[in-house]
């Protein structure tokens, strides 16, 4: 039952059911909404902040930017089914300012959509570990170095214009990704 991922062993702690996990199908563009609606489950979002930041390198790279202009930095805890799940951070250009002013507990995508006129189209995924931080840990619920997932996308508008960068830092004992 270990091998089949029902069991869970703990060294020094014993062997308990394990938990089971929601999973996430990229064949089309979704949104992380649009997803776990999908699956039937119930989805929170919490705004924890948006501010203006100043563009790493690669953030300046992605949006072709000459000079460093600030980004909008929105920060989300995702909650599936009263768990939390995901830290999700999003930047976007100037263009996008006025999302500050926007309901941001919901889809991002609905209110590109909706406001902007703007379908996210297509973009690039990246998948990695990483270790939750102090707030990481206090926000997702976990021990501080806790392994979580690091996803990253870099999403483009239909007509190829950047149009957003997110980092997405995931509870990997109650998420999974399937990849096609």
């Amino acid at each position: 039952m270990v091998s089949e991922k029902l069991l869970v062993k703990a060294h020094g702690k014993g062997t308990f059911v394990a938990a089971a996990k929601s999973k996430i199908s990229n064949s089309t563009f979704l949104s992380f909404t649009e997803n776990v609606t999908s699956m039937g489950k119930t989805l929170v979002t919490k705004t924890i902040r948006v501010t203006h930041t100043t563009p790493t390198e690669h953030q300046m790279h992605f949006f072709e930017m000459a000079t460093q202009e600030p980004l909008i930095m929105i920060e989300r805890l995702r909650i599936v089914d009263h768990v939390p799940i995901c830290v999700e951070t999003s930047w976007f250009s100037q263009k996008f300012d006025s999302l500050e002013h926007k309901d941001l507990n919901g889809s991002l995508y609905s209110i590109l959509q909706n406001d902007y006129n703007i379908i996210p189209y297509n973009g690039s995924k990246t998948i990695e570990l990483c270790y939750a931080s102090q707030e990481e840990s206090e926000l997702l619920d976990v021990p501080r170095g806790s392994a979580l997932m690091l996803v990253e996308d870099l999403v483009y508008d239909s007509s190829g214009t950047p149009l957003h960068i997110s980092k997405q830092v995931v509870r990997g004992d109650k998420f999974k990704y399937a990849l096609k």
